[in-house]
């Protein structure tokens, strides 16, 4: 099938075409934006739970509903289990961090602070 030339379209035909590239740029753009907001979100929840911050406290901080933040912090103990995991079977923290998009002290304190260390704290 050979390929069209630009003279073969009507000035319609490229309108509509431009209208619904920019239309799409943009809706992937916001997507995009609000997938950072929320990661970043994510991150923070992550970072104050391993700070042995209670969820309703990190809800008044971040003025989020408590059932949103318990929600975070399951789906980040899930993560970081799979991070000690993949720590454990030998790969690298970068690679670690890259995998999961999450910054590389996050993955050092998954890696290097587990329970077992609290519990040695206490006794």
């Amino acid at each position: 099938m050979p390929k069209p030339k630009l003279n073969e379209f009507s000035a319609r035909a490229i309108q509509v075409f431009a209208e619904h590239l920019e239309k799409t740029t943009k809706k992937n753009k916001q997507t995009k934006d609000n997938l950072q907001q929320e990661f970043c979100t994510e991150i923070k929840v992550a970072l104050m739970t391993r700070l042995g911050i209670t969820l309703t406290r990190i809800a008044q901080r971040l003025n989020i509903h408590r059932e949103t933040i318990s929600k975070y912090a399951q789906k980040n103990n899930g993560i970081f289990n799979k991070i000690l995991l993949h720590f454990k079977n030998g790969s690298c923290i970068l690679d670690i961090a890259q995998k999961y998009f999450i910054p590389q002290p996050l993955v050092w304190s998954c890696a290097t602070y587990t329970g077992m260390d609290t519990f040695m704290l206490l006794v």
